[in-house]
C-alpha cells in the first residue's frame, strides 16, 4: 500500500488484483477507515482475503472521500478540512 499526503488531501493506493467492486467493502466509522476484500478461489489456490484499517485524524473530511477501483488498483482520496490546512502567519516588526 502506498500512502501519500499533500497539503490538500490524503491518498491511499493499493493493488487488489482480481477484486471487483462487488468483492470490496470500504467503511468509514468515526475515526477509522476499513478496507475489506475477498476474491473467491479459482480452484488453483485458496481465496484471497484482504483486510486493512487506518485510524483517521479529525483533519479529514470523510464525507467527501472518493474511492475508485480500476484494473485491480484501489485509490482512495480523503480531502483535508480547509481549516486544518497549513497557512502562513504574517510577522510584523515590532
Amino acid at each position: 500500500m502506498d500512502v501519500y499526503e499533500s497539503e490538500r488531501d490524503f491518498l491511499l493506493i493499493t493493488d487488489l488484483p482480481g477484486i471487483s467492486t462487488e468483492d470490496l467493502d470500504l467503511q468509514i466509522e468515526k475515526d477509522r477507515l476499513s478496507i475489506n476484500a475477498t476474491r473467491k478461489s479459482d480452484g488453483t489456490g485458496p481465496p484471497l482475503v484482504y483486510q486493512r484499517a487506518f485510524a483517521l485524524a479529525p483533519i479529514f473530511d470523510t464525507e467527501k472521500g472518493v474511492a475508485r477501483l480500476e484494473r485491480g488498483v484501489l485509490t482512495i482520496r480523503l480531502p483535508k478540512n480547509p481549516d486544518s490546512r497549513p497557512r502562513s502567519v504574517p510577522v510584523v516588526a515590532g
